[in-house]
């Protein structure tokens, strides 16, 4: 009870995610089957209150946005270090970064112009 009621005072403080949602704070136990049923229609009310707002459906609008671009990430990476001829000059372009003697920025331009991306 006494951490319900720290994370209580924490949620006052903290900007809400949503102005149609105030998250609570239950105590709740598996083991004694405790309050399982109170969790389980806040969860529903959650859902509810959020899709009837439009709330639900902009987050998972939001969320496929950022997977998205979390999948482009990933595989343009995976495709720069694919790329043969920056397998070959990413050991010094890497070391001359370490050393000072490449600036960031123009390591990166150098590695796209290696794949054809960027006129250095």
């Amino acid at each position: 009870e006494r951490a319900a009621a720290d994370y209580r005072n924490a949620l006052h403080i903290l900007k809400p995610q949503s102005d149609t949602w105030s998250p609570p704070v239950l105590t709740i136990s598996g083991h004694e089957n405790r309050n399982l049923d109170e969790m389980w229609a806040r969860i529903t009310e959650y859902r509810e209150k959020l899709t009837a707002s439009g709330e639900f459906s902009a987050r998972r609008q939001e969320q496929a946005v950022a997977w998205m671009r979390d999948m482009m990430e990933d595989r343009l990476l995976a495709a720069v270090r694919a790329n043969p001829k920056v397998a070959k000059e990413l050991p010094k372009i890497e070391a001359d970064v370490r050393d000072g003697a490449l600036l960031p920025t123009l390591a990166v331009d150098r590695i796209l112009s290696l794949m054809g991306l960027r006129q250095v």
